[in-house]
């Protein structure tokens, strides 16, 4: 691994790297029971990054920004496929991948008793087949990785309650090689709300009790993870933590 920084601005770091890489398939991936595939071969990989930070830190509060570009040229890549009832790992000969990921923490010290806490990330990811050109999948994204796929986090975090919302949403995949219309699977956005609440108590301060209350996929969508199974609609949680 070669690897360089620059940090031309106190706020500011310019990072690249560069690593040629191999992954060994792990033993779930070659024996897990109907998961595994004996026949997998070691994956290897060249990865480009070049990346961006910023950091600063203000009156109102604190922000954390970083970019990166990637390109990866991988071979024979182990992934993880579903069938009709189990997932089967399997190689795939070649696979381009290219994108850009960003992320951002920002922190408002609102007043004395709020704070709010946001964070985001986006990746933009080309996975590309390009093993045989002369095949009808060539240069077609592989099976469920979506172009582009995101989530949001907003903490409203007061000395008595804290309030959160969170985001998460995907691009369309493919649930086969080819990237055709029948193949492919909705984009989806989930949503969720919670209140929280620890509680602290004993001589020293050492022991607390978290409560959480929950609503999750607000939007009650049965969105599909994977082809033919839909993810439940709207739903509630409730979760006691005691900590000692």
């Amino acid at each position: 691994m070669i690897a360089a920084s620059w940090n031309f601005h106190r706020n500011f770091l310019l990072r690249a790297s560069y690593k040629d890489g191999l992954r060994v398939p792990t033993f779930n991936d070659l024996y897990y029971a109907r998961v595994g595939n004996v026949n997998l071969k070691p994956e290897s990989a060249q990865q480009f990054n070049l990346g961006l930070t910023f950091s600063g830190t203000y009156g109102w509060g604190t922000a954390d920004i970083t970019a990166d570009a990637y390109y990866n040229m991988v071979k024979d890549k182990i992934v993880a496929v579903p069938t009709m009832f189990i997932w089967k790992m399997r190689n795939v000969g070649e696979v381009a991948m290219y994108g850009t990921d960003i992320t951002s923490v920002v922190v408002w010290k609102v007043c004395p008793w709020m704070k709010i806490h946001s964070s985001a990330n986006y990746s933009l990811q080309y996975a590309l087949d390009v093993t045989d050109p002369e095949s009808k999948n060539y240069r077609h994204q592989i099976p469920y990785t979506p172009r582009h796929c995101g989530s949001g986090n907003v903490i409203f975090e007061t000395h008595w309650v804290n309030l959160s919302y969170r985001m998460t949403a995907s691009g369309k995949r493919y649930d086969k090689n080819q990237n055709i219309p029948s193949n492919e699977i909705p984009a989806y956005a989930d949503h969720g709300i919670s209140l929280n609440r620890e509680f602290v108590f004993g001589r020293s301060h050492n022991y607390s009790v978290g409560l959480s209350l929950e609503a999750l996929n607000l939007a009650n969508h049965n969105y599909e993870l994977i082809r033919f199974y839909p993810m439940p609609g709207r739903s509630y949680r409730v979760t006691l933590k005691f900590k000692y």
